[in-house]
C-alpha cells in the first residue's frame, strides 16, 4: 500500500497509525467475546482492550494482525 498514487510500495505492514488504512470488518453479536477468543488463540491484538472501549464501557470494534503481520 502506498500513501500516494504512482508511490512505490515498500512491502512493509500498514501499520495502525498510518494514514489511509484499508481494513476487512465483519459484524459479531459479541464484539467483547469474539476479541477475547482471538487474542486466547494467540492471534496479535493492534492495542490493549481500554484502546476499543468508549466511556459507556461497550467494545464496538478492535483490530488484530494476521500472520504476514497485515493489520485486520
Amino acid at each position: 500500500m502506498t500513501s500516494h498514487s504512482g508511490d512505490k510500495a515498500d512491502g512493509a505492514p500498514i501499520k495502525l497509525d498510518q494514514v489511509g488504512i484499508s481494513h476487512f470488518s465483519s459484524s459479531a453479536p459479541d464484539v467483547p467475546a469474539l476479541s477475547g477468543e482471538l487474542e486466547s488463540e494467540g492471534v496479535p491484538v493492534a492495542a490493549p482492550r481500554e484502546a476499543w472501549t468508549n466511556a459507556q464501557r461497550n467494545m464496538g470494534s478492535f483490530y488484530v494482525y494476521d500472520p504476514d503481520e497485515i493489520l485486520v
